[in-house]
């Protein structure tokens, strides 16, 4: 499949995770031109060295920026935002818009001050986390929780799974919120937004859940390309559909895996 030229915003995440995000701003900007980019060969990010998930985040906006050449980049990624973010700010002269942990929003939002993070094991011990604790939550008591677990359930076969499938996954999250006494807790993975509603029907309104998705989404349309270039993106959009890229080997077994995470969101599957 032919790349597109002049994509007006590309997500990148290590999998399916950032799609909430793409799907979100479509609802806001229709006509705007996407593309979305699972680095599906090198997922999990979130187990990787630090240096591992640079190195790989670098190599796949290089090779993004060539070839797609963005207005604006979404690092649809906790993990990816928090170890690489800095980096690609000083390596590639493009607009970033990075994702985190709501770690201030939580902090507004709790009344007993005990606030739960569920996340990655890389994002969950990364200084740039603890950074946001420190500057936004010094007051509060946070219960960090990694859950790989549940990351790979999502990515692999959970979305299409019933509505007793998704909540009796999140079920032992949520014994930890209840545990530790929260009455916040985050979605620090991008890939938890795709069970946003469930954890919202089960935790709600006990506890509350924040995640970043309203704020990345307003941050990237406020950054976004001058009318002109939106104006020519619409015209493009009567011919030709978003486009979802996935990095890993082209198999039988991966078009028709992706191609179904591609028709839910109304995209089409690209290898990249």
């Amino acid at each position: 499949m032919t790349k597109e030229k002049n994509i007006q915003y590309v997500f990148i995440d290590s999998g399916i995770g950032g799609l909430p995000y793409l799907r979100h701003l479509k609802e806001i900007e229709p006509q705007s031109s996407c593309a979305y980019i699972a680095d599906t060969k090198h997922f999990p990010y979130g187990e990787k060295t630090l240096e591992e998930v640079i190195e790989y985040t670098q190599n796949l906006v290089k090779k993004i920026i060539e070839e797609l050449r963005p207005s604006v980049i979404i690092i649809a990624c906790n993990t990816m935002t928090v170890s690489a973010l800095s980096h690609l700010r000083e390596k590639f002269d493009i607009p970033f818009v990075g994702t985190v942990p709501a770690i201030k929003p939580a902090v507004l939002a709790s009344k007993n001050k005990k606030i739960a993070v569920l996340a990655t094991e890389r994002t969950v011990n990364d200084i740039y986390v603890q950074n946001l604790i420190d500057e936004f939550g010094a007051d509060c008591k946070f219960f960090m929780r990694a859950d790989s677990v549940l990351v790979s359930k999502i990515e692999n076969s959970l979305l299409s799974g019933s509505e007793e499938d998704k909540k009796s996954a999140i079920r032992p999250a949520v014994e930890f919120f209840k545990s530790a006494g929260t009455d916040t807790a985050v979605l620090g993975c991008t890939h938890f937004l795709h069970l946003r509603d469930e954890f919202k029907a089960v935790c709600e309104p006990d506890i509350r859940i924040v995640d970043s998705l309203d704020g990345v989404v307003n941050r990237a349309l406020k950054i976004s390309p001058p009318q002109k270039l939106k104006e020519e993106n619409s015209k493009l959009k009567n011919i030709q559909k978003d486009i979802f890229y996935i990095t890993s080997e082209k198999t039988e077994e991966n078009t028709k895996r992706y191609s179904a995470y591609a028709d839910l969101f109304g995209m089409v599957l690209g290898y990249f």
